[in-house]
C-alpha cells in the first residue's frame, strides 16, 4: 500500500460518495481501464529460472463538476502474482475556479508543465523518471493562466507533515512544509520553464528548463542547483542513513535531443538521446534509492569503506517505430541502448485485436548485456526473453 493510509482513506470515501451526490452536479463522469496480462520469461541460466507471471489491474478517473468548482480523482488497484492487493492514489483534489484565468486547488495533485524527456530535475514538486505517472504532492496550489502560452503557479506541499503517523512525528509541521513557484512560457517553438522550491532548514532549489523545436529536432535541456542542508537519503525508514549534511550546492543537469525521422503520413520513427548528471538523492523513485542503499550496505557489512557516490545519471539512446492500420491493428518496435553498461534491450508490441472497448496485444522483448533497469521499471537479466499477452478493457 502506498501513500498515507489516512489521507488515502479520506479521499476514497469522497470518491465513493460522488455517485450519491452526482445528481446535484452539472456533470459527473467516470472512465478508466481494466488490464489483465500474463507473461513468460525465459532466461539462459536454465529451466529453473523460467517463470510465469500474471497481473490484474484497474484504473478509474472520476470528475464531478459544479458551476464554480470541480472534484477530480484518479486511482489504481493492482493484484500481483502473490495475490497481494496494492492501491495507488494518483490524484484527488478540489479545483475552485475563482476567475476565468485563476484556479485554486486543494488535495493530492500534479502540476504538469514542459516537455522534458529525462528526470525533470527542474520539476520541483515531483522529480521523476519519464513515465506515465509521477508521485505528485498533497497540498494547495494557485494557478494563473493569463493566456494559452503563459502559466504562473504557486504551491504549498503538505506531503511530509501528513506522512507523520504520531503527534511526535508532526511536531515540526511548519519546518516540513515545502514551498514552490512555477513559470511556464511558450514562445513560438521554444517552451521555457522556471521554478524554485524551498523547504525550511532542508533545501533550496532554483531551476530552469527549455524545449526547442529546431528544424524538426526537439532539443530539451533542464538544469537546477540544489542547496542541501541535511538530506536524509534514501529514506527515513531505511536505518536512518543520511547523506553528508553540509550546506553546499549540487548541480542537476539533464539534456536530450529527439527527432521524428519520417513524414506525418508515414509510420512514426523517432530517435532520442539523453544524458543526465544528478545528485544521488534526486530524481530516483523509492525502489531505486533502496537498491542504492543496499549497495552501500554491502560495503559496510564487509568492513570496507563504501564508495562516495554523490552523483548518478544515465546516458542512453532510445529508438521507437510505430505503425497503425485501419484504426484496429498496430505494431510498435522499440530499442533502448545504455551507453553506461553497454546493454541493449529491444521489444516488439503488436495489437492482435481491437474492438469497441477492448484491445488484445502481444509483446516480446529481450535484453542483451548487464542486468539493469529500463526507465526505472523493468528488471531483467542478461539474455532474458519475455513474452507478454495483455488484454485491456476500457470503460
Amino acid at each position: 500500500m502506498t501513500g498515507n493510509l489516512r489521507v488515502t482513506g479520506f479521499f476514497l470515501l469522497l470518491v465513493n460518495l460522488m455517485s450519491g451526490v452526482s445528481v446535484l452536479a452539472q456533470e459527473y463522469s467516470v472512465f478508466g481501464e481494466i488490464e489483465m496480462e500474463g507473461s513468460f520469461a525465459l532466461t539462459p541460466k536454465g529451466e529453473a529460472d523460467n517463470f510465469l507471471d500474471s497481473f490484474l489491474g484497474a484504473e478509474a478517473n472520476h470528475r464531478l463538476d459544479y458551476e464554480e468548482f470541480s472534484f477530480t480523482a484518479r486511482h489504481r488497484v493492482e493484484v500481483d502474482r502473490q495475490e497481494e492487493l496494492h492501491h495507488y492514489l494518483y490524484e484527488a483534489y478540489i479545483d475552485y475556479r475563482a476567475a476565468e484565468i485563476l484556479s485554486i486547488s486543494a488535495g493530492k495533485q500534479r502540476i504538469p508543465w514542459g516537455r522534458g524527456v529525462a528526470f525533470f530535475p527542474t520539476d520541483v514538486l515531483h522529480p521523476s523518471h519519464t513515465r506515465e505517472d509521477v508521485e505528485g504532492f498533497t497540498g494547495l496550489s494557485l494557478i494563473l493562466n493569463p493566456d494559452m502560452n503563459l502559466q504562473l503557479a504557486g504551491a504549498l506541499d503538505f506531503s511530509t507533515p501528513l506522512a507523520g503517523a504520531t503527534p511526535e512525528e508532526n511536531e515540526d509541521f511548519y519546518r516540513d512544509l515545502k514551498y514552490a513557484l512555477y513559470l511556464s512560457l511558450l514562445a513560438g517553438k521554444v517552451d521555457l520553464a522556471f521554478s524554485a522550491v524551498y523547504s525550511p532548514e532542508e533545501t533550496l532549489r532554483p531551476g530552469f528548463g527549455m524545449s526547442w523545436d529546431i528544424a524538426g529536432f526537439i532539443v530539451t535541456a533542464e538544469g537546477a542547483v540544489e542547496f542541501n542542508n541535511s538530506t536524509e537519503y534514501p529514506d527515513t525508514d531505511l536505518f536512518n542513513f543520511e547523506a553528508p549534511g553540509a550546506f553546499r550546492p549540487y548541480p542537476l543537469v539533464a539534456a536530450g535531443i529527439s527527432r521524428n525521422l519520417t513524414p506525418r503520413q508515414m509510420p512514426d520513427l523517432s530517435l532520442m538521446f539523453v544524458t543526465e548528471y544528478l545528485h544521488a538523492g534526486t530524481g530516483y523513485d523509492k525502489k531505486e534509492r533502496e537498491e542504492y542503499f543496499n549497495i552501500i550496505g554491502t560495503y559496510l557489512a564487509s568492513g570496507k569503506e563504501h564508495p562516495e557516490i554523490e552523483y548518478l545519471g544515465r546516458n542512453y539512446l532510445f529508438a521507437l517505430a510505430s505503425l497503425e492500420l485501419y484504426m484496429r491493428f498496430s505494431l510498435e518496435l522499440s530499442a533502448y541502448a545504455s551507453l553506461d553498461d553497454q546493454s541493449l534491450s529491444y521489444a516488439a508490441t503488436g495489437t492482435l485485436l481491437s474492438i469497441r472497448g477492448m484491445d488484445l496485444s502481444l509483446k516480446g522483448e529481450q535484453i542483451i548485456g548487464g542486468q539493469r533497469s529500463v526507465f526505472g521499471s523493468l528488471k531483467a537479466g542478461e539474455g532474458e526473453y519475455r513474452v507478454t499477452l495483455k488484454s485491456t478493457i476500457y470503460f
